[in-house]
């Protein structure tokens, strides 16, 4: 699944995540909801996936709340690529904490 990101300067960047993962990110989201214990919960996301078939619908409906539970590596993900394209024009090594 893609997941948009975007930094402070307003770039969006394109965050990708495995399968099995948005199914825990899924999985969290009807423990929440639901108020399901884990197991109760992946069951569920189980059945539905397997099952009924319904994974990418989820994923459309959920995409909100699936964005959201994995916000902080998306974060990270656009301070690296921010870092790197700060390399390519060579401020080599330098962060923002350096010009202040």
């Amino acid at each position: 699944m893609i997941l948009k990101y975007y930094s402070d300067s307003g770039n969006e960047y394109y965050y990708e995540v495995q399968d099995i993962l948005v199914r825990t990110a899924i999985s969290s989201v009807l423990q929440d909801v639901l108020k399901l214990n884990k197991d109760e919960a992946d069951g569920v996301v189980n059945y539905m996936c397997d099952v009924i078939g319904v994974e990418d619908k989820l994923q459309q409906e959920l995409q909100d709340e699936i964005t959201d539970y994995f916000r902080s590596d998306g974060e990270d993900y656009v301070r690296d690529c921010e870092e790197k394209s700060r390399d390519e024009l060579g401020w080599v090594g330098m962060k923002e904490r350096d010009f202040i």
